[in-house]
């Protein structure tokens, strides 16, 4: 990937603005992170709980390089897994984006996936499965969609999914996941829970959230927030486990769980496994977890997966 050397910094609202046009109306899009983050971050910012809506100051700015001068990503959640629609939005995002930040669709994830997973916990696909993901329910099931990372999966609440909009000074509307949504999916997103990278800036979001709008915290945690926070501490027990009061981030926090408690958790995705193997199976996510965490601690290693690396891990990046 190039440096800042080579690049020169823009202001991304500016380079999102045209695709942001394109799907201000659309219930199906959301950009994850990136403006959203960005707008919910500065303490200028008027946020609207009931309207669910963030008003930006006249001179918002979030450079397209980060600070170790690589580009940074637009990350775009798209609520469907027909190909079609795929490719559809991924030729839009290409054509008003272009090459300013590096692109990337994440849409729901056929079953058949999870199904592979159940049939061989010990494979491939789950051996380099690092990060969650939202997936179709299985074929009966009275939810629309799921959130795993195995061995762990959890419904989602459709209220969750409903956006929040950002709203620019030019009047500019950008589809972003509720806030309290962006605090779980920064909180459950890796294997590794919260990354040390996202740490600060995920402060100043639920601090901010949580004193504009206290109602969050409810949303979050006995809310439609609810089963997602549960991911997220199903996630921090692997790395922390039996801990009581443990800070997902500032004002959030969960009694993180056992092994033990984990090999018996209700949403653990192979209830047929047998005793032994449900212990291998956490002894094994417990693992990358704590590895994955302690490489994150490294800003140099961070780097280089930035500069080399990322681009050529799509299996683990998108679950592939």
């Amino acid at each position: 990937m190039s440096t800042s050397e080579s690049m020169t910094a823009k202001n991304t609202f500016d380079i999102v603005r045209p695709f942001a046009q394109q799907i201000s109306e659309r219930l199906d899009v959301q950009i994850l992170g990136g403006v959203g983050t960005a707008a919910l971050e500065d303490p200028r910012s008027e946020i609207d709980f009931y309207r669910g809506e963030v008003y930006t100051p006249t001179d918002i700015y979030q450079s397209s390089l980060r600070d170790d001068g690589t580009l940074r990503d637009i990350d775009v959640l798209l609520l469907s897994s027909d190909p079609n629609k795929v490719a559809e939005l991924e030729a839009d995002l290409e054509q008003t984006v272009g090459d300013d930040l590096q692109r990337e669709v994440f849409p729901v994830r056929p079953y058949t996936i999870i199904s592979e997973q159940m049939a061989r916990p010990f494979g491939g696909r789950v051996l380099r499965t690092f990060v969650s993901d939202r997936y179709d329910s299985a074929p009966g099931s009275d939810e629309a969609y799921i959130k795993a990372l195995f061995p762990f999966a959890v419904p989602i609440d459709p209220t969750s999914l409903i956006p929040w909009t950002v709203i620019t000074a030019d009047g500019t509307r950008i589809p972003i996941p509720n806030p309290g949504t962006t605090i779980t999916n920064y909180t459950n997103r890796s294997i590794s829970g919260l990354r040390y990278k996202d740490t600060d800036k995920m402060t100043r979001i639920a601090h901010s959230m949580l004193e504009i709008a206290p109602e969050m915290r409810e949303w979050i945690m006995d809310g439609p927030g609810a089963s997602q926070l549960e991911l997220s501490r199903l996630i921090a027990s692997l790395h922390t486990p039996g801990q009581a009061n443990y800070p997902l981030v500032d004002g959030i926090t969960v009694n993180t769980l056992t092994h033990k408690q984990l090999r018996d958790s209700e949403h653990f995705m192979v209830p047929a496994m047998p005793g032994l193997l449900r212990y291998e199976a956490v002894a094994m996510a417990a693992f990358k977890s704590r590895r994955l965490r302690w490489f994150e601690k490294h800003d140099w290693i961070v780097t280089k997966w930035h500069q080399y690396g990322e681009t050529r891990a799509a299996a683990i990046v998108k679950n592939s």
